[in-house]
């Protein structure tokens, strides 16, 4: 079988622990929530992304454009479309950037590289049915995504997380952080930094909390559960919503690493890379 890879879930229910193993081709299927994991540890979309194609996370919208004329640092993209389940929606000549998001609502953030030398990137927003909605210019940002829902927009910088509200025009600043990540409903907020996690509801500061994990590589927050989920090098910890105590730990296997965590369905997913004899594998734990 092509690429075959061992896969190893840990079902773990707090008071007792269940092994199973998958093959690649079962693991295609296994999991409820539209990801696949890479050989690296990280989660990714479960579908073939062609060259020229970029999908939003619920794979609702796709937008299709060719690759014009490409430098070191910067490219062209022109004859963008965008469809909705497989129908246009709406098209643009040349987009006035090098790369793209598509949210879950269809909105579409196209960044301009042009001032990078600078270390600054423009970001131009567009509505679903492609009317412009708002152009920002970031300086030192590392980090940009869509909120679940598809109509928040964050943009990470050295100093700040920059919550924007598109719908409304509304944007709130946060502190800044490495990694962040919301609750499927937009609830909950995490953000996490060197050795603290932060915690926000309704945007609103909730909690601080010390972790010890001095370089978080992902982090997860589910109001069902109850839990925030921060996952560094080694360890994974997750504290409890309500009291923001830690609920459980865990460390990952001899010579493997942890690189993403994930909650669906009641389960937290972790995605852990292990490189054995210059080979990387995948392992997701439950």
């Amino acid at each position: 079988m092509k690429n075959q890879i061992p896969w190893i879930v840990l079902l773990v229910f707090f008071t007792s622990f269940q092994w199973a193993a998958f093959t690649n081709a079962q693991h295609a299927n296994s999991f409820p929530f539209g990801k696949k994991l890479a050989p690296n540890g990280v989660f990714i979309p479960d579908r073939n992304e062609a060259i020229g194609q970029t999908y939003s996370d619920n794979g609702v919208f796709k937008a299709t454009y060719s690759i014009g004329n490409v430098t070191d640092e910067n490219r062209e993209l022109t004859g963008f479309t965008l469809s909705k389940e497989d129908q246009p929606v709406y098209g643009m000549d040349i987009l006035p950037g090098a790369d793209l998001l598509v949210s879950n609502s269809g909105m579409v953030a196209v960044f301009d590289m042009d001032l990078h030398f600078k270390q600054q990137v423009t970001v131009h927003l567009y509505d679903p049915a492609g009317s412009p909605v708002k152009s920002k210019t970031f300086s030192y940002a590392s980090l940009f995504g869509f909120a679940p829902k598809g109509n928040t927009f964050v943009a990470g910088t050295d100093r700040t997380l920059m919550v924007m509200d598109l719908a409304n025009n509304r944007s709130v600043n946060l502190g800044s952080c490495s990694q962040y990540a919301f609750s499927d409903d937009e609830s909950w907020l995490i953000t996490a930094r060197e050795d603290k996690i932060w915690l926000y509801k309704g945007l609103e500061l909730e909690a601080e909390i010390n972790t010890a994990l001095f370089y978080p590589r992902a982090v997860a927050v589910d109001p069902d559960l109850g839990l925030a989920i921060v996952v560094g090098k080694k360890e994974l910890k997750a504290y409890q919503l309500s009291d923001h105590t830690l609920r459980y730990e865990s460390c990952a296997p001899a010579n493997a690493s942890y690189r993403d965590v994930m909650v669906c369905g009641g389960l937290v997913y972790a995605g852990i890379h292990d490189r054995q004899d210059g080979v990387s594998k995948g392992i997701v734990r439950t």
